[in-house]
């Protein structure tokens, strides 16, 4: 599996406390990650993600998927993100969010092919699912620079409570400085209403080949490039088809 975004966030719909008037519920400080969180980071990634459609695709035996899924989310930390990422979780470790920066986005070098070997023994018969998803990712997948949106988990019994927005918000203000896009895939239909508001918009459906499992590819500009798109679709609207020649 290549670490792509959770859609964990069917709790990640409402930054409102059901049952409290509509005020705005307290959301734990955020930090970033660290190596020393690894295990325990992992292990709550694993249950945010076992009943995900892409994990189900990639291991599809239910009673090993969430030991498995720790497993991949351990070793993408270690020789992935705790390196090159930019990472943010809670303090208790129960929602994080994982990043790929521009830079780290390029061709790939000869190290970071053989540091990611020992997936072929982390993923075991997954691998060939793997292959093709990670074909399907890399043949959409955004050219430009853009921080990439991997994975953002929170645990079930946390979910509704804004996790997933407050471990997102520090890179997206980063992105929002910067004037730098964002990217990710979602796959189900209610996290694409969570990431929509925060600025993504989806650019593509696609669906693993094989299967009924959708993705939906989504992209974020940063405001001032948002509103100039907008106001442009505006005015094409309002000047209507051009006049044949």
């Amino acid at each position: 599996m290549d670490s792509r975004s959770q859609e964990e966030v069917p709790g990640e719909q409402s930054d409102r406390c059901a049952g409290d008037g509509g005020r705005r519920q307290a959301v734990p400080p955020v930090r970033p990650v660290y190596r020393a969180d690894v295990g325990a980071l992992s292990r709550s990634l694993a249950r945010a993600f076992v009943s995900d459609p892409v994990s189900a695709y990639l291991f599809p035996g239910a009673k090993r998927r969430r030991r498995r899924l720790e497993r991949y989310f351990r070793f993408q930390l270690k020789t992935a993100f705790l390196d090159k990422g930019v990472c943010y979780t809670t303090d208790d470790l129960t929602s994080a969010a994982l990043f790929m920066p521009p830079q780290e986005l390029a061709r790939p070098t000869i190290h970071d092919v053989v540091s990611q070997l020992p997936a072929i023994f982390v993923l075991g018969r997954s691998l060939s699912r793997a292959m093709r998803l990670v074909q399907l990712l890399d043949l959409h997948h955004p050219k430009g620079p853009h921080y990439y949106l991997a994975t953002i988990g929170t645990v079930p019994e946390a979910q509704s409570k804004g996790l997933g927005a407050a471990v997102m918000a520090p890179v997206l203000r980063r992105c929002d400085d910067s004037r730098t896009p964002a990217y990710l895939e979602a796959s189900t239909e209610r996290s694409v209403a969570f990431y929509e508001r925060y600025g993504f918009e989806v650019r593509r459906r696609v669906t693993i080949p094989g299967t009924d499992v959708r993705l939906w590819l989504m992209w974020r500009e940063p405001p001032q490039e948002r509103y100039a798109s907008r106001m442009e679709e505006t005015r094409g609207s309002e000047l209507g088809p051009a006049a044949p020649e």
